[in-house]
């Protein structure tokens, strides 16, 4: 019989705070298991060549670590997360368009229609603001 699977939600977690190469914010997440979840990150998400630097505090259990993150992602405006600023174009200034377009395009990662769909609406929304992207 195989052992039942563990409760996570009274395991020990983490929340951790990706950071750029000038030392700003850029994605504030929550895990169990952070040697899986950098991995998933580095496979799967665009902003992932950004990391420079990885700030980690421990929580007893994911109530407390859920809610630190979401107090950090509230108040410490990480550049990248989606419940953040990065969740509201209409809050974006034109570099953040910019950023977030090049790193997209830039990141070697396989675009899904969705996220493709979000380039194309980013794109739409900075030619309508700012005018024709410079090539």
């Amino acid at each position: 019989m195989r052992a039942p699977y563990p409760d996570h939600t009274v395991m020990r977690h983490y929340v951790y705070r990706f950071l750029n190469a000038d030392g700003r914010l850029i994605y504030v997440g929550c895990t169990y298991n952070t040697d899986k979840r950098f991995a998933f990150h580095k496979a799967n998400m665009w902003w992932a060549d950004q990391v420079d630097r990885i700030k980690i505090k421990v929580y007893p259990n994911k109530a407390l670590a859920r809610e630190a993150e979401k107090w950090a992602i509230r108040n410490e405006n990480p550049r990248w997360n989606i419940l953040g600023k990065f969740a509201y174009m209409s809050e974006w200034i034109e570099q953040d368009f910019l950023d977030y377009i090049a790193a997209i395009e830039n990141s070697g990662v396989a675009l899904a229609d969705v996220r493709r769909q979000r380039l194309q609406k980013a794109k739409d929304v900075y030619a309508e603001r700012f005018g024709s992207i410079a090539a």
